[in-house]
This record gives structure tokens, sequence and C-alpha cells, in this order.
């Protein structure tokens, strides 16, 4: 940890101010729980006995203050600990713990972890603040490989990665069992010009069979250089094959710089009976023009499933935004995917618009262009 990283917190730690309002929320798990340190070193023995007795009510483990409050004596005996628990469900590893760590001891936390990591169901690192060293990105794929009951993983916090961490993270990613949910919004890099490729990180994901929602960007000062240098490199195959899985609902892609292209393999993908998406969030990707609006128009044609789209748009391409939000709002109603269903009648087709849409004639006008057969006799 660098002097300045170490000077920040030793000045938070003085102050004591509160950071409860960044941390994430904590009713993960309808679980019993211990805020591990909330009384200072007086709960240090306390917390680590638990762990090590595997305490059948010590189900969800925080730890957001400092090394020092949770362990007096040695660092090995928190490491111990964590070796020997079964019983820990829901960790939540808080800004100040993270901060309190040099590199060594948090790849030995990581590796402690291992164990309790087995029947751990969910994990979250860290906080929006960004005041901290970066998170190997080996290391969080070594956790996620030892987690097999994992099914939520959310890291607020810059993670470090080169094309060969990318490599053993997809490594790690590919057919994992139980991931559900996962947030890397902050995947970091620094120094040379190399590009870094994300396919083989996309494509090990699209293979998780249960996964709902993915979340995935580039820290800010990565997505600045993407200005300058094509630091990212991103196919549109790896891109469809997150689209197309069937467990998906929820896609963000924050900020890697999209262009047209991509945007186009987005939409085939969405056209297709395989995609069951129904939020695509797309901020910070500057690049898409009024081409990539009417792809996902002539895909919103054949999908019944997508309801909210958030793409930046120019000036040129807002008529054909707007055509866009008419068919989401269909597909918001569930009228679109309702003009499968043979059992209802053209009569009861006709109530339905008159009831839902009297507002919205542009709806109406959309829905009977795309499906004249609705009023004929």
């Amino acid at each position: 940890m660098s002097l300045l990283h170490r000077s920040v917190f030793h000045r938070r730690e003085k102050n004591k101010k509160s950071h409860d309002r960044s941390l994430p929320p904590r009713q993960i798990l309808p679980v019993s729980s211990i805020q591990a340190g909330a009384h200072g070193g007086q709960i240090s023995d306390l917390v680590v006995d638990r762990l090590k007795r595997n305490d059948p009510e010590l189900t969800r483990l925080t730890l957001d203050r400092a090394l020092d409050c949770y362990v007096r004596r040695s660092f090995k005996e928190l490491l111990e600990a964590f070796c020997g628990n079964a019983m820990v469900q829901a960790v939540h590893l808080g800004p100040y713990f993270y901060g309190s760590l040099t590199d060594a001891q948090l790849a030995d936390v990581f590796k402690a972890m291992g164990a309790l990591f087995v029947n751990l169901e969910v994990l979250t690192i860290g906080t929006l603040e960004r005041t901290y060293t970066a998170i190997p990105g080996a290391s969080l794929g070594q956790l996620v490989k030892s987690a097999h009951k994992l099914n939520i993983l959310r890291v607020e916090r810059f993670v470090s990665v080169s094309n060969d961490d990318l490599q053993m993270l997809a490594n790690c990613f590919k057919r994992h069992p139980s991931l559900q949910r996962i947030s890397i919004p902050f995947l970091h890099y620094e120094g040379g010009e190399e590009p870094q490729n994300m396919d083989p990180l996309f494509t090990a994901i699209a293979t998780l069979p249960k996964l709902e929602s993915l979340q995935i960007g580039l820290s800010p000062p990565c997505y600045d250089q993407l200005h300058e240098y094509s630091l990212c490199s991103l196919s549109t195959f790896a891109l469809s094959s997150i689209i197309t899985s069937k467990t998906l609902t929820w896609f963000a892609l924050h900020h890697f710089d999209l262009s047209d292209v991509h945007v186009m393999a987005m939409a085939t993908s969405l056209a297709s009976d395989s995609s069951r998406l129904r939020i695509l969030d797309l901020p910070g990707n500057r690049k898409v023009t009024t081409l990539g609006w009417q792809s996902l128009l002539s895909a919103l044609q054949q999908n019944c499933y997508l309801e909210t789209i958030e793409l930046y748009a120019p000036r040129e391409a807002q008529s054909t935004r707007r055509a866009v939000y008419v068919h989401l709002r269909l597909n918001r109603n569930g009228r679109r995917l309702a003009l499968r269903d043979e059992l209802i009648s053209k009569r009861e087709w006709l109530d339905t618009i008159g009831n839902s849409y009297s507002n919205d004639l542009l709806a109406v006008y959309v829905l009977l262009r795309d499906n004249p057969s609705i009023c004929c006799p």
C-alpha cells in the first residue's frame, strides 16, 4: 500500500468519519449476521473465536473496520479462523479493512478464505471510493474458482487486469455452477499500449448456466485512454455470446466505447429467439450513430422481450430513438409477446388496444402496422 493510500486511511480513521452511506446494501440474505468490529478491539477475540468454532449463527461476516480491530495478537489468527470456518454464507470486505492491509496481507487473506468460500453464496468487496490499491485480477479469479456455491459477486473497486489476468479470470468463470449475478464495473490496467483482449472473459461468462445479470465496465482512467489508444479489444462474437444467453435478463456494459458494428451485432442477437434480455444498459458509449439505432429498431420489430435500452443517441438519431422506445413500451406491457398467443381473439385484441393505448396513438399505429391481421375480418 502506497504512502498516499496509508495517509488517507489513517486520516480517515483518526477523524472517524461515517462511511456507511457508501457501503452496499446489507440486506443480502435473510440470515443471522454480525457486524464484526462494531465495538472496536473489544469484539476482536469474539469474532475470531466464533469463526474458529463454526458458530451456526454466524452466517454473514462484515469486515468494515481496520485489521487491528479484529486481531490484537497476530494476523495469523484471523487467517486460521477463515480456514476453519464452514458456516459463513455472505462476506463483505469493507474499505477500512481492505485499506489497512498490505498487498502481501491481502494475498494471504484471499488464499486463507479458500476454505471459507466453499460454502460462500454472496461476496461483496469494497465501495465506490477509489482511494485504495486495486484488487489483483488473478487473486479474484482464485476466489471465484474456490467458491463453488457463490451466486452473487459484486466488486465495487478497481480490479487490475493484464491479458494473463483476463485469461485466468475466464478459466475461473467458465461453467461456474452457481453464479447468477456478477458486477465488476471497474476493470483497470496500467502501463503499456498492448490491447487487452476481453474476448476470453466474455465468452467464458456466456457459459454460466444460471447467469441472470451482468455488469462489466472499465475504470475512468482506462476509458479516458481509449480515445488515444486502442487498449481494449472486444469482438462482436463475444458480445453476441452474452446477448444470446437464455438466462440473462440484465446486461450492463459501461464505457467500452462501442461502435455501430458492436451495436449491430447485438441487434442481430436480439432479433433471434435465443435472447431473453429485458434490460440493456450501455452508458459511456458515444460512438454509436443513427446506423446503430436503426439496427436496434429492426431487431425490436421481432424481439418481444427487451423492455429498456440506455444508450447515447446523437441528434440525428433522435427520431429513430423515439421509434425504438415505442417498441420498448409495447414489450413492457407484454402486448407483442401476447400476439403469439393463438387463444387471444381479434376482438379481445381490439378491446385491449382501446383500453391500454387510448392516450398513445403512436403505439397503436406501430402495433397495427406490424400486425395488420388484427384488423382483418
